[in-house]
């Protein structure tokens, strides 16, 4: 396949196709079309991430397209997308180099002028900063934490599912069967979720272990609940030997 490259002043332009090379040179010039970071979801965005020496964007507003679905299925998927997540405009992701308070800081957004719909309204605000788990172990290299409302979990899942026809002949009779099972679970969880890497060494394909742990505010009827349930799939419960 061929590839065009060309430099621009300070700049390195690579192309597969002539008439995108063209159409780039035209831009800086000024002559071509207008600049995408005259729009306003790229200002958005780049206002999200803030300064940063790499950063990188996706605009979701011509992916349909570039997708090539001539069957017209995922445009046909668009309002069950949207009805489950949002309207995701746009996703910015930067990285800081040597920052003052780490080798690397990487700062991800999301653009939803719209806001928050279906499974993204259970992630609640940021909330500070607060004192690590004690599995968070000298040999972390990432840790997460998410504020999940999972006490609104299956009511959000049965909205979308009843907003969407083609998902509720589905999934409804299904869901049914699981929703109070379901309700009983979550009620036993709080909102807090954290995700961790560690990394060991010497490296080996088995250096880098997760894990993630979910708060749980009723612990003993959490564990009769999934006692109830692992009978009923054959799980066997044993001490734990971590």
């Amino acid at each position: 396949k061929t590839l065009h490259w060309v430099r621009e002043g300070n700049s390195f332009l690579i192309s597969s196709t002539m008439d995108a090379m063209t159409g780039a040179l035209q831009t800086i010039d000024g002559k071509g079309e207008k600049n995408i970071t005259d729009g306003s979801e790229y200002q958005a965005l780049l206002d999200k991430i803030g300064e940063h020496e790499v950063f990188a964007m996706l605009l979701t507003r011509d992916v349909l397209q570039l997708g090539g679905d001539e069957s017209g299925l995922m445009e046909m998927m668009v309002p069950m997308i949207r009805s489950a997540v949002g309207h995701v405009k746009g996703y910015g992701m930067g990285v800081r180099l040597d920052g003052p308070a780490a080798m690397v800081e990487q700062t991800l957004a999301v653009y939803m002028p719209d806001g928050k719909v279906g499974l993204t309204e259970l992630v609640d605000v940021q909330t500070p900063r607060g004192d690590l788990p004690a599995f968070i172990a000298p040999s972390t290299v990432t840790c997460a934490a998410i504020n999940f409302k999972f006490n609104q979990l299956m009511d959000t899942v049965n909205k979308i599912v009843a907003a969407n026809p083609l998902l509720q002949m589905q999934a409804a009779e299904g869901l049914a069967m699981v929703d109070q099972p379901l309700r009983q679970i979550t009620a036993t969880l709080g909102n807090q979720v954290y995700i961790a890497t560690s990394l060991t060494r010497p490296l080996t394909e088995t250096s880098s272990k997760g894990v993630m742990a979910v708060q749980c505010t009723n612990p003993q009827e959490f564990e009769n609940l999934l006692a109830g349930f692992a009978a009923q799939v054959g799980i066997e419960a044993r001490d734990f030997l971590g």
